[in-house]
């Protein structure tokens, strides 16, 4: 956003970290959202938030590219919350376990996949980084149509 065609100056663009405040927010929705509607859906929901996120930051419009930045953001940190609070109550044992192996997989996965789309997006821009995290999501949303049972636990939607 320092360059062309936005030339926003530096400590502004900076400000955009505050749009991970909104993580506070959506976590704590999705996690009541989750209770009432089943997490496996509020899970799919937040995972399509991001993915609509993701493709608004392609508007080449300023004020289109930081909403889209909260969407992505929102969605994010509302499906973070949702996994990572399932699995201890989907572990049949070692529940803290199960927990430390999802974060464990969570860094790696960042880790690993973050580097691949900074490939791309060096080799091929902006559009193509795009697609490669729409491509993830993509995955993450059919293995959790796939491969997660409604959780019988959560109260389904009144």
């Amino acid at each position: 956003m320092g360059g062309p065609p936005f030339n926003v100056p530096q400590g502004v663009v900076s400000l955009l970290f505050l749009s991970y405040l909104i993580g506070t927010w959506t976590s704590t929705v999705a996690g009541r959202l989750a209770e009432r509607h089943r997490r496996r859906r509020v899970l799919i929901s937040s995972a399509l938030l991001m993915l609509a996120g993701a493709a608004g930051t392609l508007i080449v419009w300023l004020p289109a590219i930081v909403v889209s930045l909260l969407l992505f953001t929102g969605g994010f940190f509302a499906a973070h919350s949702v996994a990572n609070g399932w699995v201890p109550i989907r572990a049949r044992t070692g529940s803290a376990q199960a927990s430390s192996l999802y974060t464990l997989f969570y860094y790696v996965g960042s880790s690993v996949f973050g580097y691949l789309i900074g490939m791309l997006l060096n080799a091929a821009g902006w559009s193509a980084a795009v697609g490669g995290i729409a491509a993830l999501i993509a995955v993450a949303v059919a293995s959790a149509m796939l491969l997660l049972r409604p959780d019988p636990k959560s109260r389904p939607a009144r």
